[in-house]
């Protein structure tokens, strides 16, 4: 029993990395339906998401021990995500008219607010979508990171070590 536990742990992060496409598809219904005629609170959704990604991040001390592999563990399916992004737009040239295509489109979707921002002062350039996917790639893995930073903080602070 104990040894299940292990492993559900770690198993129990990565799941938690997958929310990001299930909340893609949800804003994109949104997009959809609800604000097809006006601009949507894209801002609040991206922070929503970066909130979600901080407190992951503190979670994941009582998931797992090492920093390191709690990033990592979090963020595996924004990693397959990127990588995928990158072999459909750069390499073949055109994204996949499939589930996985469309997956992948949809797991950046909540953080593409900041990611256009940032390129806004960028000029066009072939592999923008990966772009902005690194983009918030990068800011969810800070995230996760300033939550785990945090939570180790107070930690040592309180005197409570693991």
């Amino acid at each position: 029993m104990e040894k299940a536990i292990k492993i559900a742990k770690p198993v129990a992060l990565v799941l938690l990395g997958i929310l990001p496409y299930f909340y893609g598809r949800h804003l994109s219904n949104l997009m959809m339906t609800r604000y097809f005629y006006q601009q949507g609170p894209l801002f609040l959704y991206a922070l929503a998401m970066l909130a979600a990604w901080f407190g992951f991040g503190a979670l994941s001390k009582a998931l797992v021990p090492s920093k390191r592999q709690a990033i990592l563990l979090l963020n595996a399916a924004a990693i397959l995500a990127l990588l995928l992004i990158f072999v459909q737009e750069v390499i073949i040239g055109h994204f996949w008219f499939n589930q996985v295509g469309i997956a992948t489109q949809m797991f950046y979707l909540p953080m593409m607010r900041f990611g256009v921002v940032v390129v806004r002062v960028l000029p066009l350039m072939r592999g923008a979508m990966t772009l902005l996917s690194a983009i918030s790639l990068c800011l969810m893995v800070a995230a996760a990171f300033f939550g785990r930073t945090a939570v180790d903080r107070i930690c040592k602070a309180v005197g409570e070590r693991r």
